[in-house]
């Protein structure tokens, strides 16, 4: 039998019992204790709360018909999350129709399952249209010379050519390109030139990039400072000079900032390299290529240690004639590269944010700090008179060419 409650009667012993049902709506009931008979209207609307739904009497009596839990149907989206926006779903009651809404949690950003990378580092990239990526790490290179994470070739950014740097017998394979930066993150934006005679100065200041020659873009630079962290190797106003300066620099952080082992030569194989000595004889030389834009980039050729001279090309060691000693269109520069050449361009160098002298003087920086000043640091200098390692002011921004040990 359904009990009902009337106000202003003893709910515990006063209970109200349905003795006759007038009209739909209408309930007759009577008290226990005092016999006296109401008759309570009932509201045919709904209410309820977030879990339970009733019909109210609307005669002014707190009596409740109907009473019991609401019964939902299915979620219905209203908002589809995104990869950091909420979303929104609800579900009805589908006996008095009230209405539940929750949020749906972000659902974060979906990244491709296949590796990507570059000379540096791999990562997952974003297949959400975000610019974002996840697991980012440097490259671990086994002894075949891939990644042992991502399988990247890691010598793919090497040169073929095998050069010995040292009178025991240590070799490299040098970069395919002189190593430039993209963008004010040090940790970010590293890559190497697609050739050889590719390079970046400095903002503004001459460039030559995919062959074509033109000037450096904004937030590019090639030329940099021999320096304690990787932010300040790009700086326009680093003084370089002093106490300030750790031997324990970005030069020597190299290989965890770009990975693959990839690193810049001593002072001494530099030297070695350029001696002209021994099994380096005539093994070095100036030299001009020709781009098909009339541009012309201005370098130094060196030979690596199995050379045999392409058909159709010509090489003169030494620096007699200068940078005409040797002149190559493209594809004579090609020939000699695929039999191992290395060329590395007259780029000149720079004091903060002034470039000087690019395409007479060709200048890189060797990992070899110097040893009587802790501002100073070796460098590789040529120029149609000489060429020889020098020490200079860490602040002087030039080349860093890059090698890799085999």
């Amino acid at each position: 039998m359904l009990e009902l409650f009337a106000k202003g009667h003893d709910r515990m012993i006063g209970k109200w019992r349905p003795v006759a049902v007038i009209v739909v709506g209408l309930v007759a009931l009577a008290c226990v204790s005092c016999k006296r008979k109401h008759e309570h209207v009932i509201s045919n609307a709904w209410t309820g709360d977030a879990e339970r739904h009733w019909h109210e009497a609307s005669c002014g009596h707190d009596v409740r018909s109907d009473e019991d839990e609401h019964d939902f149907g299915g979620w219905v989206i209203e908002s589809e999350p995104g990869c950091v926006e909420s979303g929104s779903k609800k579900h009805s009651c589908i006996v008095c129709g009230y209405t539940q809404s929750v949020a749906i949690s972000p659902k974060g950003h979906s990244f491709d399952s296949v590796w990507a990378s570059d000379s540096a580092s791999h990562w997952h990239p974003a297949v959400c249209g975000h610019n974002v990526v996840s697991g980012k790490a440097s490259h671990v290179r086994g002894d075949d010379g891939k990644c042992l994470i991502c399988g990247r070739d890691l010598l793919i950014e090497a040169l073929s050519g095998i050069f010995t740097t040292s009178p025991d017998g240590k070799r490299v394979r040098f970069s395919k390109g002189s190593l430039y930066h993209v963008g004010d993150e040090a940790s970010s934006g590293w890559a190497f030139e697609d050739n050889q005679y590719d390079f970046r100065t400095w903002a503004g200041f001459g460039a030559v990039i995919g062959g074509v020659s033109g000037t450096t873009p904004d937030g590019h630079v090639g030329l940099f400072y021999w320096s304690k962290d990787a932010a300040a190797a790009f700086a326009d106003d680093y003084d370089g000079q002093g106490s300030a300066i750790s031997d324990v620099s970005f030069v020597d952080s190299i290989e965890s900032i770009i990975g693959s082992g990839w690193r810049l030569l001593s002072v001494s194989e530099w030297d070695y390299l350029t001696s002209g000595a021994g099994d380096r004889k005539g093994k070095l030389g100036l030299a001009v290529i020709r781009l098909p834009s009339s541009a012309s980039v201005c370098g130094m050729v060196i030979l690596p240690d199995d050379w045999s001279l392409p058909d159709g090309c010509g090489f003169v060691s030494g620096k007699a004639a200068g940078f005409e000693s040797n002149a190559y269109d493209l594809q004579q520069w090609g020939l000699m590269e695929n039999a191992g050449a290395v060329f590395i361009p007259a780029s000149g160098y720079r004091y903060g944010s002034v470039v000087n002298d690019a395409g007479s003087y060709g200048e890189c920086w060797t990992g070899t700090p110097s040893s009587d000043d802790d501002g100073h640091a070796w460098y590789l200098h040529f120029d149609p008179e000489n060429v020889a390692v020098n020490d200079s002011g860490r602040n002087c921004g030039v080349l860093m060419r890059l090698a890799v040990q085999v």
